[in-house]
């Protein structure tokens, strides 16, 4: 086939193809074969089928009356083709070259119709077995029956390839959802490259579970926890954990849903993108935007239609896919009816890959299924050694826990039996030996603007410390929060230490008390340096009493914890790509519905127009000042992100608090918070 594009503001043209452009008029009809009779609706994109081979794209409202009025509905048309040697009824005007010559005419009732000045038509004729150069002109036939030819505009249809790095092989909405979720982790900008790489991950249907095998981080002595269990004389690995909200280890919920069924397997796509294609119609933006399409449907059987026709024209191919969808009853038909009006032919040479395509392609996926996996086992070996890593650290620091506080204890002679600590002197009433249950809070007015904050009891008389707990960074005490209460004795001197990192740089702080029966202190903490941080924790205790010894673990599992909610965000991250990779299961409600899921659920505590305070803050603008993964997760469960000392969270604590939000994990899936999110950003 070959294929011509034209523009023609003339009803009645014809096409003739030649090696001669030079001939400007040549005589009339004299044996016109039979006419084709066909009747479209020009409001909508058509194709004419000839008899002879000829295929006429027209698109829609192509036509209009001679006085420039629109035309509408139904159309009479008439096609004529002159192809064969029999049929090549013209002489060009030398009277030496045959001319091939395809006529159209139009009608509405009596009115003959002009084509739109401005409207593409698209016209493909058989040329098998000729050689040579083709020309094209466009012509009317004048009223004493002979044809004016004038030049038409034309280009030949093939397809130019494009390196494969130029071109997307993955859903649109996918690049829009990745577009909204970053930077996370190593990705701070959206390119082709990474949206292949990401989509392609998600291949077989799988997601990288980085979430895994997490630990509880907030460990302390066990002693004042509610929840401690001796068993044998030693504390069980839990009673260690101070954090005990709710769901504190989310579980990995079975969304989204990536089975066979929700949409094409990225597998499939990834093995496309391959040197093998690189001249074929595959390597073409004309194939990536159809792609995008398809992917985004999600029908494997409309892919098929393309990858098992590479060797004819892409406009044939798209006018399949137009029927296929138009059978469905999807309304997306039009869309590839609308492709095949671009009238796109092939690669020169493309039709000698569709037969590699189908000899290549399991071959290629099972190979990227290999690559994929060995990948994923790699990934998951990493992570699992280094929650392994943290799991020594931990036990390493519960042995100094359980001797630091054994210590103290028996200092306060407590003994301890299979119940636990008890103490045997407690009717004794000397002033200078009473252990006392003492209350202790220490107020940080300025904490959540370090990134790290550490507070100790400091007991001289007992040789021994205790590190305090906190909930939002500001205050600090032993014990539970609704306590604030440990055993010291009575009336001794003590004080609290302070250490504090911001942006790598060193506070600390001090104060000192007296042991009594309400201990309420403030404490503020200033610039130092590690020469004045080792006087002041120069302290002759015994190793694990040591604060210079406390501090590496605690810091360390700082560390872990920052790694963890990173991953967290990841992990977040990537259910909302996967949602986007596989689309037919994984709906999200649109802004209206979201509109209404925040008008349930959230309006309660936060205005309705985003914009004043109520029991909550107001949230517009809030997309700005925090991810759409931080949003989920804490919405989900706020206080959960607060007890694992998340700077944002913290920051929203301390404005709020004591008000906890409620925690929406069961009752808001993640595609309706992130349709909430997405309904936030769309308030102007």
């Amino acid at each position: 086939m070959r294929s011509f594009f034209l523009f023609s503001c003339s009803l009645l043209f014809l096409f003739a193809c030649d090696t001669d452009e030079k001939f400007s008029e040549t005589g009339a009809f004299q044996n016109v074969p039979s006419e084709q009779q066909f009747i479209i609706n020009v409001e909508k994109d058509t194709i004419l089928f000839g008899e002879e081979g000829v295929r006429l794209f027209l698109p829609a409202n192509s036509f209009i009356y001679s006085n420039g009025n629109q035309v509408v509905g139904e159309v009479d048309i008439t096609l004529v083709e002159a192809l064969s040697i029999a049929d090549q009824l013209l002489m060009d005007a030398t009277g030496e070259n045959q001319l091939g010559i395809v006529k159209i005419e139009a009608k509405k009732e009596d009115a003959v119709l002009v084509v739109k000045p401005q409207a593409k038509l698209f016209l493909q004729f058989p040329t098998k077995g000729l050689d040579g150069n083709f020309s094209m002109q466009s012509g009317n036939v004048r009223k004493n029956g002979k044809i004016r030819w004038r030049k038409g505009e034309y280009n030949a249809s093939f397809l130019i390839p494009e390196d494969f790095s130029n071109l997307p092989y993955h859903p649109r909405e996918f690049a829009e959802e990745l577009t909204a979720v970053l930077p996370f982790g190593e990705f701070k900008e959206y390119s082709i490259g990474l949206a292949d790489s990401l989509y392609f991950s998600f291949s077989g249907g799988e997601m990288l579970e980085l979430v895994a095998g997490f630990q509880h981080l907030k460990i302390n002595e066990p002693y004042y926890h509610r929840h401690h269990v001796l068993r044998n004389g030693k504390y069980t690995a839990e009673s260690f954990d101070t954090d005990h909200s709710s769901d504190i280890l989310l579980d990995i919920e079975e969304w989204p849903v990536m089975e066979a069924s929700c949409g094409i397997d990225p597998g499939k796509v990834q093995a496309l993108k391959s040197a093998d294609f690189a001249n074929s119609l595959i390597a073409t933006t004309a194939f990536t935007e159809r792609l995008a399409e398809m992917l985004s449907i999600g029908d494997e059987t409309l892919l098929g239609i393309y990858l098992n026709n590479l060797d004819q024209d892409l406009w044939e191919t798209d006018q399949q896919a137009a029927t296929y969808l138009r059978a469905k009853s999807d309304s997306r038909a039009d869309l590839f009816t609308r492709f095949a009006a671009q009238g796109l032919t092939n690669t020169k040479g493309g039709v000698a890959y569709a037969e590699l395509l189908r000899t290549t392609l399991a071959d290629r996926m099972t190979q990227l299924e290999l690559a994929i996996n060995q990948k994923r086992q790699e990934i998951r070996s990493a992570l699992a050694a280094k929650n392994e890593e943290v799991e020594i650290l931990k036990e390493e620091y519960r042995q100094i826990l359980w001797k630091r506080e054994a210590h103290r204890m028996r200092h306060l002679t407590f003994e301890l039996d299979d119940l636990g600590w008890y103490w045997p002197r407690r009717n004794e009433k000397n002033a200078t030996d009473t252990v006392l249950l003492a209350p202790l809070s220490v107020k940080v007015p300025n904490g959540t603007q370090y990134d790290e904050l550490y507070l100790y009891n400091v007991m001289p008389y007992a040789r021994s410390i205790y590190r305090l707990n906190t909930e939002d960074g500001e205050l600090f005490y032993p014990g539970v929060l609704d306590e604030k209460r440990m055993y010291q004795r009575l009336h001794q001197a003590a004080k609290v230490v302070a250490v504090g990192y911001k942006n790598g740089k060193l506070f600390i702080g001090e104060v000192n008390y007296q042991v009594g029966y309400e201990n309420r202190v403030e404490l503020y903490l200033q610039p130092s340096n590690r020469r004045k941080l080792k006087a002041l924790l120069g302290m002759e205790h015994l190793y694990e009493n040591q604060i210079s010894i406390d501090l590496p673990y605690v810091r360390a599992l700082h560390e872990e914890q920052v790694r963890q909610n990173q991953l967290w965000e990841e992990q977040y991250a990537l259910y909302f790509l996967g949602a986007k990779a596989y689309p037919n299961c994984n709906e999200e409600p649109t802004v209206e519905e979201a509109k209404q899921l925040f008008a349930e659920h959230c309006a309660n505590c936060h205005s309705i127009n985003l914009k004043a305070n109520l029991t909550g803050p107001a949230l517009f603008g809030g997309p700005e000042e925090y991810t759409k993964m931080w949003f989920t997760r804490y919405t989900e469960n706020s206080q959960h992100m607060i007890t694992t000392s998340d700077p944002r969270a913290l920051k929203r604590w301390k404005e709020w608090g004591p008000t906890v939000m409620n925690s929406f994990a069961g009752t808001l899936s993640k595609a309706e918070i992130s349709a909430i999110f997405k309904y936030i950003q769309s308030v102007k």
